[in-house]
C-alpha cells in the first residue's frame, strides 16, 4: 500500500468516527492544532496525527465502496432528459408513419396532435436528431432563458 502524502488525507467525518468524537469537535481541534488540510471541492481534508492515521486508513477500506460512485443528478437534468426521450419518440413516430408510405404532411400534422409540439419544432428535432443523433434532440441554451423583464414595466409612474 502505498503512504505518501495524499494518502494521510481524510475528511473530518471520517477521522471523527475514527477518534469516536463529534465531527465539528474534531474540526476545532484540528484548527487548534493546525493540522494539514487540504480543499476537495467543498469538502475539507485533515492529516490527523499517527494515532489516528492507522485508524483512519483501515476506517477507509471498510467504508470505501467497491469502485462505484453516487450518482445523482438534479431535477433540471431529469426533466431535460424527459423532453429528449418525447422528442425522440415523436421522431421515431414520424418516420414510422412515413415508412409505411403516409403523405409528408399528413404523417406531420398527426404526430403534431398527439405529441402536442408544432410542426416547426417537429422539422427542427428532426434535423437536429440527423445531424447530431439524441444529443441533438437536447436543448442546448446558454445563459437567461424565459421570459425576461422590460425597463417600462419596473418604472412606477
Amino acid at each position: 500500500m502505498n503512504s505518501g502524502p495524499s494518502q494521510n488525507f481524510f475528511s473530518a467525518a471520517l477521522i471523527s468516527k475514527a477518534a469516536r468524537t463529534y465531527k465539528r469537535e474534531l474540526q476545532r481541534r484540528a484548527l487548534r492544532e493546525r493540522w494539514p488540510s487540504r480543499r476537495r471541492g467543498n469538502l475539507i481534508e485533515y492529516t490527523p496525527p499517527r494515532a489516528l492515521i492507522s485508524k483512519c486508513r483501515k476506517l477507509a477500506v471498510k467504508t470505501k465502496p467497491a469502485g462505484l460512485r453516487a450518482f445523482s443528478i438534479t431535477d433540471g437534468q431529469r426533466a431535460e432528459m424527459v423532453r429528449v426521450q418525447i422528442r425522440l419518440a415523436a421522431i421515431l413516430e414520424l418516420s414510422a408513419r412515413l415508412d409505411t408510405g403516409e403523405a409528408y404532411e399528413k404523417a406531420l400534422a398527426w404526430v403534431s396532435n398527439t405529441f402536442d409540439a408544432s410542426p416547426s419544432s417537429l422539422r427542427r428535432w428532426q434535423r437536429a436528431f440527423s445531424v447530431r443523433g439524441v444529443g441533438g434532440l437536447a436543448e442546448h441554451k446558454r445563459g437567461r432563458v424565459g421570459r425576461k423583464a422590460t425597463g417600462h414595466e419596473n418604472r412606477s409612474n
